[in-house]
């Protein structure tokens, strides 16, 4: 029967011989140069790869120039193209900018005009309504004072036609003793009328009578 004796290097080697080990498993991976590679292709240039590449990677014609692997003249041309068009655009977009700035500030002034003048008409219509409020406020004092000349004058008026009713009524009452007054005078003159006529003729009857005692002193002086 044989026997296997398995070998356990000391702790203190341990790191050591696994360094040792990583580097051997390294060395086997590395990679070597090994030049250049030139692939032949249909057109009328070569690719090649390696240290005799300028890129790394290139292509390479006939003469032995070495150019991009990929051509980028027409991307060159169109990122020219668009550079150029992206800066019109930009300078455009400035022209832009820089007019609708200034028409922004001339709306702006000219809005800060029109505020202005707003202002100072609503001002000027403050003023006129104040002044206006202030003639209202005297009318009405003026329509007060009127209303109580009003009120006045028709105190008088009505003290007028009471005191005319007063008058009315004595002069009715004047009137009617002015009436009552006629009838006794009437009454009187008629009554003095019928004494004339008594009067009178009994001064005609001792008239009468003067003469008969007068026609009878003549007879009897006669006689």
């Amino acid at each position: 029967m044989s026997s296997h004796v398995e070998l356990n290097p000391d702790d203190s080697t341990l790191g050591l011989s696994l360094g040792m080990k990583a580097m051997r498993l390294a060395l086997t991976q590395e990679t070597h140069r090994i030049g250049t590679v030139r692939i032949p292709t249909q057109g009328d240039t070569d690719v090649i790869i390696g240290d005799g590449a300028s890129d790394g990677v290139n292509r390479i014609d006939q003469d032995g120039r070495q150019l991009p692997l990929v051509d980028t003249s027409g991307i060159d041309k169109a990122a020219k193209d668009a550079q150029q068009k992206a800066d019109a655009a930009a300078a455009k977009a400035d022209k832009v900018r820089s007019d609708l700035t200034r028409q922004v500030q001339d709306a702006k002034s000219e809005m800060d005009s029109t505020v202005k003048a707003a202002q100072s008409s609503a001002d000027k219509a403050q003023s006129a309504a104040d002044a206006a409020q202030k003639a209202a406020d005297k009318a009405n004092a003026s329509t007060a004072d009127l209303d109580k000349s009003i009120k006045a004058v028709d105190a008088k008026v009505i003290a007028a036609k009471q005191a005319a009713a007063e008058a009315q009524s004595k002069a009715e009452n004047v009137a009617s003793d002015l009436d009552s007054a006629n009838a006794v005078i009437e009454q009187h003159t008629t009554e003095l009328g019928t004494l004339t006529t008594k009067v009178s003729n009994a001064v005609t009857k001792s008239d009468s009578a003067l003469s008969v005692s007068t026609e009878a002193k003549q007879t009897a002086t006669e006689a």
